[in-house]
């Protein structure tokens, strides 16, 4: 699964290079990898913050309902 989502990232990476679809606003969009890129970095960000949120807020100590 790793080895399929890591060639279709580079395969979606090679298509934003030689496929130019519109007109770009931007500097950002003249770049032919950022789609690939702000998306990788979008899922990674909400990854950790997922992450932040379970430990601080929803987990709880092991004797938190204390011994019975």
């Amino acid at each position: 699964m790793k080895r399929l989502l890591l060639i279709l990232t580079i395969l979606s990476g090679l298509l934003g290079i030689f496929i130019q679809e519109k007109e770009a606003h931007h500097l950002w969009e003249r770049l032919s990898f950022f789609e690939v890129v702000f998306g990788l970095l979008g899922c990674i960000g909400l990854i950790f913050f997922s992450e932040f949120l379970g430990k601080f807020f929803i987990f709880r100590r092991r004797d938190y309902y204390g011994d019975f």
